[in-house]
C-alpha cells in the first residue's frame, strides 16, 4: 500500500477513538476541550465512556517511503503524545468524581486537509504490540517463555511487581523513565543474601555490585537510568526525548529478562500414568 503523506503537507490531523473504563459510568465533557503544546493542538471529547483526540501536528514523516513497521512506530509515537492528554483529562474528571479511569484504544487514523476521505491506520493491529519492544516476531509468544516468565512472577514477588512497573513505562510517557528504575529497583531486591542487614547502608551498595556482575549491567548504564528517572521520583517535572523513553525502557527490560532467563526452568508437574 502506498500512502501519499508529502513533506510539503504543511499540517496535517491525526484522530485517535477508543473507550473509557469503566464504561458503567457513561463519562462525558459537556463540550470538547482544546490544549496546546509547543506548535500542536490537541482537541478531545468525551462523550457516552467514548473519547475522541484530534492531534494537529506538521511532524509529518515521508510515510509512503516507510515499511509497514516504521509507519505504525510513527502512528505509536504519535499516539504517546495524545496518551499523555487524554489521560490528564481524564484524571481531571475522575479527581473531582472520585473514580478511576482507564483509555482503550480502538482506531487512529491520518486525516489530511485536502482529502475528502481519511487515509486508513495501520495503528490498529500494532499498537498493542511495539515492534520496537517485542522479544518475538508477530504477535505469538511461545508457550515456554510464558511458562519461564508466568513461574517466575509467581515465585519471586519482585518480579510481579517489576513486569507490572514495565507496562506502566509502556503506557504513561511522561513517567517511562521512573517506572523503568523501578522495575530494576525491584529486581534488585532479588539479590539480597539472608545474612545481609536490610538496615544497613552497605546491603544497598552490596545488591548493586551483584546486580550489575550478575547480569552484565555497567555502572554506567544504571546511573544514566537513574538519572533519567531522578525528577519523577521526587514529584518534579522533566522532559524525556522519545529516544531517551526508549533507552530507559529497553535496559530496564534487559535487566528484567536477563534475570529470569538466569533461573532454573520450572519444574513442571508430569502427568501421572494410568493404573
Amino acid at each position: 500500500m502506498k500512502i501519499d503523506i508529502r513533506h510539503s503537507l504543511e499540517m496535517i490531523l491525526v484522530r485517535f477513538t477508543g473507550l473509557i473504563h469503566p464504561r458503567a459510568g457513561q463519562w462525558v465533557y459537556d463540550a470538547p476541550i482544546r490544549l496546546s503544546r509547543g506548535d500542536r493542538i490537541l482537541v478531545i471529547s468525551v462523550q457516552d465512556s467514548a473519547f475522541s483526540v484530534t492531534l494537529q501536528t506538521n511532524d509529518a514523516e515521508d510515510l509512503d517511503r516507510l515499511s509497514e513497521f516504521e509507519r505504525a512506530d510513527w502512528f505509536n509515537a504519535q499516539w504517546q503524545e495524545a496518551s499523555t492528554w487524554i489521560r490528564a483529562a481524564l484524571d481531571t474528571l475522575g479527581f473531582h468524581l472520585g473514580a478511576a479511569l482507564e483509555v482503550e484504544l480502538l482506531n487512529g487514523y491520518v486525516d489530511l486537509p485536502d482529502q475528502p476521505t481519511p487515509r486508513p491506520s495501520w495503528l490498529v493491529w500494532n499498537r498493542l504490540s511495539q515492534s520496537e519492544f517485542s522479544t518475538v516476531e508477530g504477535n505469538r509468544v511461545g508457550p515456554d517463555k510464558i511458562t519461564k516468565y508466568l513461574h517466575a512472577a509467581a515465585a519471586v514477588p519482585h518480579v510481579r511487581y517489576a513486569l507490572a512497573d514495565l507496562r506502566s513505562a509502556l503506557l504513561y510517557p511522561d513517567d517511562a523513565a521512573f517506572y523503568a528504575y523501578r522495575a530494576v529497583e525491584s529486581i534488585r531486591q532479588c539479590f539480597t543474601d539472608p545474612d545481609d542487614d536490610p538496615q544497613a547502608s552497605a546491603t544497598k551498595t552490596k545488591t548493586w555490585e551483584r546486580l550489575r556482575t550478575t547480569l552484565n549491567v555497567t555502572r554506567e548504564e544504571l546511573g544514566e537510568l537513574a538519572e533519567a528517572a531522578k525528577a519523577r521520583r521526587h514529584g518534579a517535572a522533566d522532559f524525556l526525548t522519545a529516544d531517551d523513553r526508549r533507552k530507559c525502557i529497553r535496559l530496564a527490560r534487559e535487566v528484567v529478562a536477563r534475570f529470569i532467563d538466569s533461573r532454573p526452568e520450572p519444574q513442571l508437574p508430569t502427568a501421572s500414568a494410568e493404573a
